[in-house]
């Protein structure tokens, strides 16, 4: 598969800007121009073939973050024409509609989008850790987990240092407030290897 670390991480950088904005509390504006301005640079790095199997999935990821930031900055927001740069399709109804598109094929470059989606989705819903509705978490990381072993091998080991530093960083989130032997952290820690993120805003790629 072509350059997966790259499509993890861009994947995951998308996803954890749609799980941060959610609920639209206590959203620091000031970090959006910089995080959109960067998804559209790496969203034009990406091979032309990856970017069209992706774009249903990341119609969804970016078009749920719009329907949440535009009635608090506007539609005609720079964050929001950025974002809308790299949306081909229909928006979503809403912030919570995850009506998929298409079909995700085992091995596609679609199934790494999901899985990178869905983990930075979950580090940026976690981030602010008072925040997050908790009963959602225990289920949202069971499928995490089962994304995960549903990769190939050789995939799984691309991505791996950016899924430690993506998941080690929502369990730098969360550790205060739910324990180091809680079944969430136990089964983020079952897919990740490695040394964890110092904390919760270690961004340093390794």
């Amino acid at each position: 598969m072509k350059s997966a670390r790259e499509i993890y991480d861009f994947g995951a950088h998308a996803g954890s800007l749609e799980g941060y904005v959610y609920g639209y509390t206590k959203v620091d504006i000031t970090y959006l121009p910089g995080w959109a301005a960067n998804l559209v640079k790496e969203y034009g790095l990406l091979p032309d073939d990856v970017r069209a199997e992706i774009q249903p999935g990341l119609d969804g990821t970016l078009g749920r973050a719009v329907r949440t930031l535009a009635p608090h900055l506007g539609e005609g927001h720079d964050v929001i024409g950025l974002l809308k740069k790299m949306i081909q399709g229909k928006l979503p109804d809403s912030p919570d509609d995850f009506t998929r598109l298409g079909q995700v094929q085992q091995g596609s470059y679609r199934e790494l989008y999901e899985f990178a989606a869905n983990a930075g989705a979950f580090e940026g819903y976690v981030y602010i850790p008072e925040r997050p509705d908790h009963t959602k978490l225990s289920a949202w990381v069971e499928n995490l987990v089962k994304q995960w072993w549903a990769l190939s091998p050789e995939v799984r080991t691309d991505i791996e240092p950016s899924t430690n530093l993506t998941l080690g960083r929502a369990i730098q989130s969360l550790k205060p407030y739910l324990g180091e032997d809680d079944q969430i952290i136990v089964s983020l820690k079952s897919i990740l290897k490695g040394k964890l993120p110092a904390s919760a805003d270690d961004f340093v790629r390794h």
